[in-house]
């Protein structure tokens, strides 16, 4: 349970759903974050989530120096200042193509080829 519990995966995860349901039942959110939102967030979680399955996923504190870390809370900053900004100049099309952008490229640099071992640092 403890080895569960300590996966950045799973904390990613609950905090997706947990991102979801807020926008979903909480008023303050569900004025401000569309559909469109929404989704970006949840790529952005998903992106997370596979970048941390393709490599070894962070440990404790160790998950700060890694940049699919900042990759993930960049796109969400990302989507609270489009949401909750008025006047915001990058529009919600350009948002969603950064995503996707900075996501691929966070799971790119986890990315190992099959058979070869991590090296440390």
């Amino acid at each position: 349970m403890s080895k569960i519990l300590g996966s950045s995966r799973v904390w990613a995860a609950f905090f997706a759903i947990v991102f979801v349901l807020l926008a979903f039942f909480l008023p303050a959110f569900t004025s401000k974050l569309d559909q469109v939102a929404i989704t970006s967030g949840v790529t952005a979680f998903v992106l997370f989530i596979v970048a941390e399955s393709v490599a070894n996923a962070g440990k404790g504190w160790a998950i700060l120096k890694q940049f699919k870390f900042w990759a993930l809370l960049t796109s969400l900053a990302f989507i609270f200042i489009r949401a909750f900004v008025p006047g915001f100049p990058v529009t919600e099309d350009l948002i969603q193509i950064f995503i996707a952008a900075i996501g691929s490229t966070s799971v790119s640099l986890a990315y190992r080829p099959i058979g070869e071992t991590l090296k440390k640092r």
